[in-house]
């Protein structure tokens, strides 16, 4: 039962639209299916790491607290730097390989650490699912698991859905993509440096 709600709560947190499945579709339509899988893998590593500290009973990553504020001015920092390079790239779509594999993960784990609404997701998460008296050390293993199960689900899901509707995107529609998606990860960016400061 434990894996099942966790399950349902990790599709359920990844679905809404914001800075994350915009990056994740960014990428798919740049670099091919393989470069959105290895984004939502990346994501729904780090909902597995929040995950697993709720169902630890860990509140160090309560909003307001020193921790959280780096990591979010670090992740809006970075996310700003991305959102400017979609500005300068081609048109043309760029397989990923190998060597980007790891950056592609990596970088997409960060930031699900650093993205403030990953972090609230995950208090709620503790708040409403998690007992006053606690998991028993099988449930704090099976609800993480199903969290990261329902989160990749979803992230493979959006990634092939992404990747059969970029194959038809022209060149002019595909800068504008560039563009528009430069805008919006630069705004989130920003937002999550000033909401790191506004508790």
């Amino acid at each position: 039962m434990s894996w099942l709600k966790g399950l349902v709560f990790g599709a359920a947190a990844a679905a809404p639209v914001g800075p994350m499945s915009l990056l994740c579709l960014h990428r798919t339509f740049a670099n091919g299916r393989k470069a959105g899988i290895l984004t939502g893998l990346g994501i729904a590593c780090g909902d597995l790491t929040y995950s697993s500290l709720a169902a630890g009973g860990c509140t160090a990553f309560s909003p307001g607290s020193a921790w959280v504020r780096v990591v979010q001015t670090a992740g809006g920092l970075f996310l700003v730097w991305i959102g400017a390079k979609t500005f300068r790239l081609k048109t043309e779509h760029a397989p990923v390989d190998e060597p980007k594999a790891v950056k592609e993960w990596l970088s997409a784990y960060l930031l699900t650490l650093a993205n403030p609404p990953t972090i609230l997701i995950y208090l709620a998460l503790f708040s409403s699912v998690v007992p006053v008296t606690g998991l028993s050390h099988r449930e704090a293993v099976f609800l993480p698991a199903g969290v990261f199960c329902g989160s990749f689900l979803w992230w493979v899901f959006l990634t092939c859905a992404a990747a059969q509707m970029g194959e038809r995107l022209s060149p002019r529609t595909f800068r504008r993509i560039n563009v528009l998606s430069g805008v919006f990860l630069v705004a989130f960016g920003l937002w999550a440096v000033l909401r790191a400061f506004a508790f």
